[in-house]
């Protein structure tokens, strides 16, 4: 694993990466949505009847190719998996973008900050 964030530091220190990167999905929340939503026993159509919308909206989110899931629908979501949610946004010296859930608050953590 230190050789893979070794390499990825090294190919975010350049500028035009660092900025596509920014741009990701934000695959680690995606994956504990996923995971949350399965240890409830839920399914995507299970999880959009519960939160008031469609099977296509979860599979969306889910995708991690979607990046505009409102924070509403993030609080749904961890309301009806029963999983509390955090958001932080810190500043940084350098653009990072990143939205990630961890812990066992699931707490969730958006971080930007302009290039310094």
């Amino acid at each position: 694993m230190a050789n893979w964030r070794r390499l990825r530091e090294q190919h975010l220190s350049d500028a035009e990466v660092l900025e596509e990167y920014a741009k990701l999905p934000p695959i680690d929340l995606v994956a504990q949505i996923i995971r949350a939503r399965k240890s409830k026993g839920l399914t995507q159509e299970g999880l959009a009847r519960l939160i008031g919308t469609k099977q296509p909206a979860i599979a969306r989110i889910e995708s991690g190719k979607y990046l505009g899931c409102s924070i509403e629908t993030l609080l749904k979501i961890a309301e009806a998996l029963e999983t509390p949610i955090t958001i932080k946004i810190k500043p940084r010296k350098k653009l990072k973008m990143r939205l990630s859930a961890r812990g066992e608050g699931h707490a969730v953590n958006i971080k930007k900050a302009a290039e310094g």
